[in-house]
């Protein structure tokens, strides 16, 4: 006799009274007075449909083989902990439409796919990393004002561009390393950061970022940058 198949949705951990989150096979829509507590570890796009009511949740993770629209979250406007995607193989594309806020860290790492980063209206993020991805070309952030931590962005072959007009400070570091096809960056005129540090950039005018250090002639071996895993 043929068994019906239950679709799991997500998983999900909800921490209670300071107790350990505990993982939920999730199938159905999530109460969005419950959104708060929901830690998403994404799938495929299918993973994401309980939670298209939630304009908050604590955290959302994608380690995965299979594609996801994230554009499907039309109404996340905050997230409290993490945004984490990646590893993975088959996203294309992370569009954030209507996320304001991260609390936490925005990291895009180890996707071999993915060509751009777009999140038209977040604005004040912890930290933000975005390391290894083989196809990223586009990072598009046109009303991110601050970020409370680091900003590194760091051996990815193919980005080109960087879009973030109305950043205003970072209050950790800055971290441009090893993007050898970067060649356009705009940050907002008023730009300030605790540290910034730049190298393997051959394309980039470095004029580009405000405060940033001299640029080493054309054709100077770069200065290896202060990154254990360079």
């Amino acid at each position: 006799m043929n068994r019906p198949r239950t679709t799991v949705a997500a998983w999900v951990g909800v921490t209670l009274g300071g107790c350990r989150p505990q993982a939920t096979v999730v199938t159905g829509p999530i109460a969005p007075e419950a959104c708060k507590q929901v830690h998403i570890v994404a799938t495929n796009t299918a993973s994401l449909q309980p939670f298209l009511g939630c304009h908050e949740i604590a955290s959302l993770t994608a380690r995965t083989g299979a594609a996801i629209d994230f554009g499907v979250l039309t109404n996340l406007e905050t997230v409290h902990g993490d945004v984490r995607i990646g590893p993975s193989v088959a996203i294309n594309e992370i569009a954030l439409p209507a996320l304001q806020v991260i609390h936490g860290a925005l990291r895009v790492a180890g996707n071999t796919a993915v060509t751009g980063v777009f999140a038209s209206r977040l604005q004040q993020v912890g930290t933000m990393e975005f390391a290894n991805n083989a196809a990223l070309a586009t990072i598009s952030l046109p009303k991110l004002q601050s970020v409370a931590g680091d900003f590194v962005v760091q051996r990815n072959s193919d980005l080109s561009t960087v879009l973030a007009p109305s950043l205003q400070r970072v209050k950790g570091r800055v971290g441009l390393l090893s993007c050898r096809s970067l060649e356009m960056l705009e940050f907002s005129k008023q730009f300030s950061a605790g540290e910034i540090e730049m190298a393997g950039l051959p394309r980039l005018d470095w004029t580009m970022v405000p405060g940033a250090p001299p640029q080493p002639p054309q054709g100077a071996a770069p200065t290896p940058p202060n990154d254990p895993a360079f």
